[in-house]
């Protein structure tokens, strides 16, 4: 049999091959948002709006409770082959989202307005109006998409990804068919249309996936179980982490609400783009190695989590030195067209620089709090977080408020927090003896050295102006052969340094050890 490590590496690239076809989708859905909607007060209001329950994703979906269930599960399917504590433990979590689902749209329908003044600097009745009934169907989508998170934590948990992996591709579809046909009709409410119909659709096909393994669509309310007062007890340290990290993001929504029209707009589009990468590599190879992490024995955990960390930076040096090169081309290419204009490009491309920079930072310091809910250490989770948030606000309120910097700064202060935070946590993990920083990611930055080299050679001798036309097939090829070129001199480099980008073929003894 295949070792545990390799199986998960495996399993990784399964899960990147097809959350790069959702990430690319994605980046049209964008495109197509920006095209009709462009970065004017409606575009600012409607990622402003949707940034909400994007956000609470963090607490009900894909983030808080799925750190605390994954686990869980994961250890009831290992040790219990009858397989009746996790659908036990299933019933419960499915009425426990049902419970929190009906509070969230509850609490918006009578209360939107209020929220919306509360954490926002928008003072127009009419914009305050448009934003509450636009999120009242965005909690609808949260709803759906806390579903599917859960139910694709359980099949992560049997070792099945494909599912999870390619299902958000639905969503994105929902939304670019709704625009595309009903925006003359519903203007910005075709958006929520088609979030609604992308969060269900996302949600029903995952459930048809858990059905294969014998789970049936029941509800419990005995939240006496003991796997799930295990879950909550998880849980409740977690949403303390979630909901600074929303804290934090909200604030610097807060800020680009009150600075000069499209910087919303700009801020929401330079996230969809470095999230692109960073969902891809780091959410593909974290969505494999969490559950292995969780059941891995304790003396295997620092084996696993210096593995995994060393394969994650494989992936993200050159997707960062390429990112941060290419950072406006990518923008004008992918979302310079109608009444998005060459100088939202410039404007998101700046934003879009820091971001890119944080990458590798962000990645590491996120798959190394993994490993402390792994470890069950949520307090010391917790402390380093509310660390990182504290340095984010600070670094913000510091660079807008007193310097006067624009829009691009709050990128700037996530990247400084997250590479303090990232810092601080390895130093922590190493003295406890679950972390020790691998070979492997020494001799992988040296081999992205002559990738560098050609990236300062290309910003010094290319022509600067070629992507100022914006979105075009000339300019679409252009970028494909600068991204093909820059993945090509990488996996060469890559080859002549024996650096593993896909796992062996070998098959061996099982095992926990790569």
């Amino acid at each position: 049999m295949e070792n545990r490590g390799e199986r998960a590496k495996k399993n990784s690239i399964v899960v990147m091959i097809f959350t790069f076809i959702s990430r690319v989708v994605g980046i049209f859905k964008a495109r197509v948002i920006a095209t009709v909607f462009g970065a004017t007060v409606v575009g600012d209001l409607l990622n402003f709006t949707f940034n909400i329950p994007n956000n609470f994703r963090k607490l009900f979906a894909e983030g808080a409770l799925s750190s605390a269930y994954i686990p869980r599960f994961s250890t009831l399917i290992a040790e219990d082959e009858s397989g009746e504590r996790s659908k036990g433990l299933l019933k419960v979590m499915n009425a426990f989202q049902l419970l929190i689902a009906l509070l969230l749209i509850g609490g918006v329908l009578l209360f939107g307005s209020q929220f919306i003044r509360f954490i926002s600097d928008y003072s127009d009745p009419s914009l305050v109006n448009l934003a509450a009934k636009l999120l009242f169907f965005f909690t609808i989508f949260l709803s759906a998409i806390s579903f599917a998170a859960l139910w694709s934590g359980v099949l992560q948990s049997h070792g099945s990804f494909l599912v999870a992996a390619a299902a958000p591709l639905l969503f994105s579809l929902a939304i670019i068919g709704a625009v595309k046909v009903t925006e003359g009709l519903l203007g910005p409410f075709s958006m929520a249309l088609g979030v609604v119909v992308g969060g269900v659709l996302q949600a029903l096909v995952v459930w048809l996936a858990l059905r294969r393994h014998s789970y049936k669509l029941r509800l419990s309310f005995n939240f006496k179980n003991s796997d799930f007062l295990a879950v909550l007890k998880a849980w409740l340290p977690v949403t303390l982490i979630a909901l600074t990290t929303i804290l934090t993001q909200q604030v610097s929504y807060f800020f680009a609400s009150a600075l000069p029209e499209g910087s919303v707009t700009a801020l929401s589009n330079a996230i969809i783009i470095w999230q692109a990468p960073y969902g891809i590599f780091y959410g593909a190879i974290a969505t494999v190695y969490f559950p292995l992490i969780a059941s891995a024995p304790r003396d295997e955990v620092k084996t696993v989590i210096s593995k995994g960390l060393a394969y994650l930076v494989v992936f993200l040096v050159p997707v960062t030195i390429t990112l941060v090169t290419l950072r406006n081309e990518t923008v004008a290419v992918l979302l310079q067209s109608g009444l998005f204009k060459l100088k939202d490009t410039l404007l998101t491309g700046s934003i879009l620089l820091y971001f890119a920079l944080g990458i590798p930072l962000v990645s590491w310091y996120s798959f190394l709090q993994r490993g402390c809910y792994s470890l069950g250490k949520y307090r010391a989770a917790l402390y380093f977080n509310l660390t990182v948030a504290a340095i984010d606000i600070l670094a913000m309120v510091t660079l807008i408020k007193w310097v006067g910097w624009g829009v691009w700064a709050l990128s700037l202060a996530n990247t400084i927090a997250f590479g303090v935070g990232a810092l601080l946590l390895s130093i922590y993990l190493a003295l406890n003896n679950f972390f020790k920083v691998d070979k492997e990611v020494l001799k992988v930055v040296l081999a992205n050295l002559p990738l560098l080299a050609v990236a300062l050679l290309y910003s010094r001798l290319a022509d600067p102006a070629w992507w100022h036309g914006g979105s075009s097939w000339g300019n679409v090829l252009k970028l494909t052969l600068l991204y093909g070129g820059a993945v090509l001199l990488t996996l060469v480099i890559y080859l002549l340094m024996g650096i593993k980008v896909l796992p062996s073929r070998r098959r061996g003894p099982q095992s926990t050890r790569h």
